[in-house]
């Protein structure tokens, strides 16, 4: 009887955490995210001099840009944002609108109500749809249904 009743208890804990760890059926990838991740794949795949992928918003002046790079058979990237309308340093800027930066970026370029550039380990790249996103929508302040245009370009 008790092994019987420690088996129901385990496998109701474990029925339990399996739901919890489990995405919500209800919960979706904005569309913008998906773009996004789909544009970086073709530049992974682009095979022009020196790539650059351009996200702008349709109509707008928000601007951010990501380069990949190949050196001595190691990848890099670095993320432009080329529209970059804060005073304050990206790590104070950024936080105080709900993104952070990760720690393993560095910030490579930094102008004041200009420019903010980071590089961006190989490794990272997967972090880049989401922030990308977060910078339209948190930093930028776009509502959900803001629109994207995508180019890729060879510098």
């Amino acid at each position: 009887m008790k092994t019987s009743l420690v088996i129901v208890v385990v496998v109701a804990l474990a029925l339990n955490i399996a739901a919890e760890e489990k995405p919500k059926m209800n919960e979706t990838v904005p569309s913008q995210v998906i773009e996004i991740q789909k544009q970086i794949e073709l530049l992974k795949a682009h095979k022009g001099k020196m790539p650059f992928l351009t996200i702008q918003e349709v109509g707008g002046d928000a601007i951010v840009q990501v380069s990949r790079a190949v050196a001595q058979g190691k990848a890099s990237w670095s993320l432009n944002i080329a529209y970059y309308p804060s005073k304050e340093r990206p790590a104070k800027a950024l936080a105080a609108v709900g993104i952070s930066l990760p720690a393993t970026w560095q910030e490579e370029q930094f102008e004041a109500g200009t420019v903010a550039q980071f590089g961006v380990p190989d490794t990272d790249s997967s972090k880049l749809p989401h922030f990308i996103h977060d910078l339209f929508g948190k930093f930028f302040k776009r509502p959900a249904t803001y629109k994207i245009e995508c180019s890729i370009e060879d510098a």
